[in-house]
């Protein structure tokens, strides 16, 4: 194996590498609803169901009453009291579809809330299948204030006044990697970036009811939905681990975790980097071309539609003429995006409607994760790296009709023989269904 011709040069990489290279990966996500409750679908007069989320209902009522109301012809709503007579903290329980319980990404919980009167409404988050662990305790009093806690107290609020009557758009949002909480209701942020203290589990539960205490006096509850980042069926996963260190890869395709093709003049070698940890260091023989590893998807899928999340560890040895191709399966003809790294630091990038310029920098001897996020169906795709955005909602401007099949990892023309990359943790993630095969989420 070479990087510039000597065996030498190879062993100082390799070993620089394993002192600096930290895999960055996780499974591929996206954005998805795991509750939704509009209630459009239900019939008014009748009292809300225990059918959990596949059907937009809770899973417990308590002892509460509830109706079906329309707001307007064809907009419903849930209509919330409490028998006076019962003093205790009533409230129903709202929990995701598959009874997830969300401990990384970002949850947003959003409601519409529209008190009748002066009386004590509570909502909380909880874990899933439970309701020890705090992550918000909101708490509207009789005398029109609010207040809200968390496991680690109580928490200030920029505004606690609210009115009976008015409707309160209420949005809470966990980070779950930084384990903070921010809420905002009619779009006034009461806090942010909020530290909840709770490492141990995630959030699974959703309660609305009423305070100990309170009167019981309604409530409407509408427009109820949690959005959380799901893993998505992985059609493509390049771990390394079953490689033999100092090896070439193969070219046995996906179901081995391989690439289907590479072009002559592509060196690599399988390396460690790590305990437990394998990457591949690919680098060139000879300048020229463009030269590039072609991955493609199990059972030699191409996707029109769905989701579709390229994601992958890289890390530069150089500055020089690298690129990130996707292609439809077997052939390159569908530009739905060209990357390109080249020698003076600079990530540019074009796509089948054309050049769109420079996107961002890059630096060597640093391991960066790169997500490129596709909407098949809108036809329009984002680029993230390390998590900052770099592009978003681009169209891909391909008219082929054909669907993403293929990623390509490579040099650029007139790349130097000192260009060297590794790329780690390869994987793409969909949702879709065919026929033959059903790699599709449960939560489409």
């Amino acid at each position: 194996m070479q990087i510039q011709i000597t065996q030498v040069t190879s062993i100082f990489f390799v070993s620089m590498l394993c002192l600096s290279f930290h895999s960055l990966a996780g499974t591929p996500s996206t954005p998805t609803t795991v509750l939704y409750a509009d209630f459009n679908e239900l019939t008014p007069g009748d009292t809300i169901g225990e059918g959990g989320p596949a059907l937009g209902e809770p899973v417990h009522t308590h002892v509460l009453t509830t109706e079906i109301i329309e707001v307007v012809p064809g907009e419903h709503a849930l209509l919330v009291e409490k028998d006076p007579g019962i003093t205790g903290a009533t409230r129903m329980r709202w929990e995701f579809l598959d009874n997830i319980e969300i401990t990384e990404g970002q949850v947003v919980i959003a409601f519409d809330f529209t008190p009748s009167s002066l009386d004590g409404y509570s909502f909380g988050v909880r874990e899933n299948g439970g309701s020890s662990r705090s992550f918000l305790s909101i708490s509207y009093s009789n005398t029109g204030t609010l207040s809200v806690t968390d496991s680690a107290g109580l928490i200030p609020l920029s505004s606690n006044t609210w009115v009976a009557g008015d409707l309160q758009s209420v949005e809470i949002t966990f980070d779950m990697d930084a384990g903070t909480s921010t809420l905002s209701i009619n779009d006034d942020v009461l806090f942010s970036a909020r530290e909840h203290g709770i490492t141990d589990r995630g959030v699974g539960r959703l309660l609305t009811g009423f305070n100990s205490g309170a009167n019981g006096d309604y409530f409407v509850l509408d427009n109820l939905s949690v959005t959380a980042p799901v893993d998505l069926p992985l059609i493509l996963d390049v771990d390394l681990e079953q490689q033999m260190i100092g090896q070439m890869i193969g070219t046995g395709g996906a179901v081995l975790g391989e690439p289907v093709s590479i072009t002559p003049g592509v060196l690599t070698e399988i390396i460690t980097t790590g305990v437990n940890d394998q990457a591949l260091l690919v680098s060139l023989s000879n300048s020229g071309g463009s030269r590039a590893i072609r991955w493609e998807f199990l059972n030699q899928i191409e996707l029109s539609s769905g989701i579709v999340v390229i994601e992958m560890d890289v890390h530069f040895d150089v500055l020089d003429r690298y690129q990130v191709l996707i292609r439809e399966q077997s052939s390159n003809a569908s530009s739905f995006l060209n990357l390109r790294f080249n020698d003076q630091g600079l990530i540019l990038a074009s796509d089948g409607g054309g050049f769109i310029g420079t996107l961002g920098v890059y630096e060597i001897d640093r391991v960066y994760r790169l997500n490129m996020s596709f909407d098949m169906d809108n036809e329009t795709y984002s680029i993230r790296l390390d998590g900052e955005l770099l592009l978003e909602n681009r169209s891909h401007g391909v008219s082929s009709g054909r669907g993403i099949g293929a990623v390509l990892t490579g040099f650029q023309s007139n790349s130097s023989t000192t260009a060297a990359f590794v790329i780690d943790d390869l994987q793409v993630g969909a949702t879709f269904i065919r026929d033959d095969i059903i790699f599709s989420s449960d939560f489409d």
